[in-house]
């Protein structure tokens, strides 16, 4: 029969609590932070015990605010500091080239401090981020195809280290001038049309009787009975261009083959009145050589 041993009991006691001992011990070897001071035999001892790990010096640091002169710890190196890139008071300058019916915006600004490239935008909103890229390294940039109305561009300036403050410009761009073209062409004697290319309006009408049109391209007819100027006038609100084609009454024109036979009856008419005139010039000179012929002969007789 199985007896129970005290003896065994004690010894399987002690086993379990090594157990245990080494179990937390790995623990918290493991998961408590390197830069945690635990207490190391001869460290600080002479200045009231290890404090805490000062990871930029890489010294274990005592109660007394001493730096322990035998035992290190984990050493992190410090980031470097940043001197953050500004445009702060810089100026900008802007010009537009109408492209189509937008424009295109030339912006240019001042090299602010320690700038080297920038990150730059034009948005709706005052100090919208403009992106985490860089778009130029010089301080010059045009934006395409931009709508007329209020916009503001953001920029952003930015170095190896870093990106400064987002500074912006409002900048008002203007409506594109309405582009016009105007002009006649001949369908036959009495009738023409005025054709037409309006683009970048809002409106634009002709006249006098025509009145108002649609933009784009297109034609209107028109029978005119006198000399008349038509006048095409586009506007957007913001600009006026003003085209005018004169139109002449058409004419019949008499036909080229009647030209012709009006020109040879008159060629025939002015032969024969000069065939007569020669004759009546032969008869004369015959007379007068006939009558100095017998003055002559009654002298020598």
């Amino acid at each position: 029969m199985y007896k129970y041993s005290s003896t065994a009991h004690k010894h399987m006691s002690v086993l379990k609590i090594k157990t245990l001992l080494i179990v937390v011990s790995f623990t918290l070897v493991t998961l408590l932070p390197q830069n945690i001071a635990l207490a190391k035999s001869g460290c600080c001892s002479w200045h009231g015990g290890v404090s805490y790990c000062d990871t930029s010096a890489g010294r274990y640091v005592c109660n007394d605010g001493t730096y322990s002169p035998s035992c290190g710890c984990t050493y992190i190196a410090p980031k470097p500091v940043c001197v953050y890139p500004s445009l702060k008071n810089g100026k900008g300058n802007y010009t537009f080239s109408q492209n189509g019916c937008s424009q295109d915006v030339t912006f240019t600004w001042d090299k602010g401090t320690n700038d080297d490239f920038y990150s730059i935008g034009i948005s709706k909103n005052a100090g919208a981020d403009p992106g985490p890229l860089s778009d130029t390294n010089t301080q010059r940039f045009v934006f395409k195809d931009v709508k007329p109305g209020k916009w503001y561009i953001n920029v952003k300036p930015g170095r190896s280290c870093g990106w400064g403050d987002i500074v912006y410009w409002e900048v008002d761009v203007p409506e594109a001038t309405p582009q016009v073209t105007f002009k006649e062409t001949l369908i036959d004697e009495e009738e023409r049309n005025l054709e037409y290319s309006v683009k970048c309006a809002t409106k634009a009408e002709i006249s006098p009787e025509i009145g108002t049109i649609k933009v784009g391209d297109s034609f209107v007819k028109i029978k005119p009975t006198a000399d008349i100027t038509y006048t095409l006038t586009a506007t957007n609100g913001t600009s006026t261009i003003k085209r005018a084609v004169y139109v002449k009454y058409p004419l019949i024109k008499e036909t080229p083959v009647n030209n012709m036979v009006v020109e040879s009856t008159q060629s025939s008419e002015k032969s024969t009145s000069s065939n007569k005139e020669s004759s009546n010039n032969l008869v004369s000179l015959g007379l007068l050589a006939g009558v100095g012929g017998l003055i002559w002969y009654a002298r020598k007789h």
